[in-house]
């Protein structure tokens, strides 16, 4: 996905470089490990997080809830 950064200020730049090669790397573990359900659930949460820290960094026009679980399905 290419995102066009022209507008970013250099805080919501350097954020955005730190947090997305994060996010990159916690998105192609989890698929790298199919077979390992609990590793998976832990990069989600910090992919979660990530996710988190680029929304309240960049806002959002839509109402976001945030529900944390700690819960083995």
């Amino acid at each position: 996905m290419k995102i066009d950064k022209t507008s970013f200020s250099k805080v919501q730049n350097d954020k955005w470089n730190d947090i997305a090669s994060d996010a990159q790397e916690m998105a192609e573990h989890i698929g790298e490990n199919a077979d390992k359900l609990e590793h998976q659930r832990e990069r989600f949460e910090m992919l979660s997080h990530d996710i988190y820290d680029l929304i309240k960094i960049f806002g959002s026009s839509e109402v976001i809830c945030i529900e944390c679980r700690n819960k083995q399905y």
